[in-house]
């Protein structure tokens, strides 16, 4: 918006960057999550440990990282940044028109 350069690229290919960043630490997570509750595959009955940390990875850690990414996006303050930027875009618009 400020340089008035189209970057639709550079977004997408950070949204990319994002998602595999975000499905690496996702996978550590509940890899650390399995494996601090003894975890073991081959075990026909699971401990009682072991359903506990699949109980948290599966409800607490979700709640957790909802939990603040709601308080990110509500500290963002983009309803009161986005008349500006609207009218900034209308002005540049009538400029070139």
């Amino acid at each position: 918006m400020k340089t008035d350069v189209r970057n639709e690229v550079l977004t997408y290919s950070a949204i990319s960057f994002g998602m595999k960043v975000g499905t690496g630490l996702g996978s550590v997570i509940v890899g650390w999550g399995l494996a601090l509750g003894n975890y073991v595959g081959t075990e026909a009955v699971k401990t009682a440990s072991a359903l506990e940390s699949i109980k948290a990875l599966y409800t607490y850690v979700p709640l957790i990282v909802t939990a603040i990414g709601l308080i990110i996006l509500l500290n963002a303050n983009i309803d009161k940044i986005y008349p500006k930027i609207q009218k900034d875009l209308e002005e540049r618009r009538a400029k070139k028109a």
